[in-house]
């Protein structure tokens, strides 16, 4: 018999997995805020096989750009270290070349506004170096973020070229 604690966290994990598979990115970004401690680990948990999950839904020559959205606020939210907040944000699976800019700088910002300043920092910083031409997805989060922390960017060739 599971324990409540678990029952909560499965529970909470299930209704995040419903929003993504829903396409809603606000819906899920507050929900996933909305969890305490516990919920969060376990969707960060969860998240990685959910990708997994939706990708087979589909054709292999087929991208989950539809998803990215949810997928990256959920990340965003659930996920702790500012290191894996800047590679899941930077998945591949997210930032397909048939996909455009993201166009959720606001939102991610928003979630972030309980973080503290030195992980904001370190955050630009690997979301900066993490930059791939030649559309550069994700310039608009990078630009944001070294405006919001005034941190002096990483020497890094799309910051010159972008």
């Amino acid at each position: 018999m599971p324990s409540a604690t678990e029952t909560h966290t499965t529970t909470a994990w299930e209704k995040i997995a419903a929003l993504i598979d829903g396409r809603d990115p606000e819906s899920v970004a507050g929900a996933v805020r909305d969890l305490d401690d516990t919920g969060r680990r376990a969707v960060a948990k969860a998240l990685p096989g959910h990708v997994k999950a939706v990708r087979a839904r589909r054709d292999p020559w087929e991208a989950i750009d539809d998803f990215a959205p949810a997928f990256r606020a959920a990340g965003a939210v659930a996920l702790g270290g500012s290191s894996a907040v800047a590679a899941w944000l930077t998945r591949r699976e997210f930032n397909s070349r048939w996909a455009g800019e993201h166009d959720d700088t606001g939102r991610l910002l928003e979630l972030w506004d309980d973080r503290d300043d030195a992980w904001l920092a370190d955050l630009a910083r690997r979301l900066t170096l993490r930059l791939r031409g030649p559309r550069h997805i994700g310039l608009d989060l990078v630009l944001a973020l070294l405006a919001e922390t005034g941190i002096e960017p990483p020497d890094h060739d799309p910051l010159v070229v972008g």
